[in-house]
């Protein structure tokens, strides 16, 4: 379905255009109002969750951002208040952290949706993937490094 307003084209099942955020159901409106907002008007951007049938497919999947990089991920997502409660506990109890990690990576998709103002579904699976791709590359990066230490340390010991 096309957009009237912005000429996105959206899937069917969207009630609010995904790029501009106007309302796909003409039906509400009358015939003397304008689809395009005055530069007197004040527009409203709908924030990425307005639409739970998105949602069903923004949630699919693990997020290894939300999983590896925890709270700088929930600063990063308008999740203040928790990204700094995670980190002051991640100094006193290490096993919530990693309870709040494993929270993250289960459900990170649908809390960024929620969350994070996205233009449209494309944009937040380009933000997510980048975000995935990075904890991966340290997730793995250290798993080496801690196997390098390991190898270089029994190396040294003499048998």
């Amino acid at each position: 379905m096309k957009c009237r307003n912005c000429g996105f084209h959206n899937t069917d099942i969207v009630r609010f255009c995904t790029e501009c955020g106007s309302p796909m159901d003409w039906k509400d409106i009358s015939p003397f109002q304008s689809a395009c907002p005055s530069r007197y008007q004040k527009t409203v951007t709908l924030p990425s969750g307005n639409d739970p049938k998105i949602l069903y497919l923004a949630r699919e999947g693990w997020n290894w951002g939300a999983f590896i990089f925890s709270w700088i991920w929930l600063l990063c997502h308008n999740m203040v208040p928790s990204g700094i409660a995670l980190f002051l506990i991640s100094f006193f109890f290490g096993p919530l952290t990693i309870a709040a990690s494993i929270y993250l990576g289960i459900k990170g998709n649908e809390l960024a949706w929620t969350y994070r103002p996205f233009k449209n579904l494309q944009h937040f699976e380009e933000t997510e993937k980048a975000w995935s791709k990075w904890g991966l590359i340290l997730f793995f990066g250290w798993f080496g490094f801690i196997l390098l230490m390991f190898i270089f340390i029994f190396s040294i010991i003499p048998h």
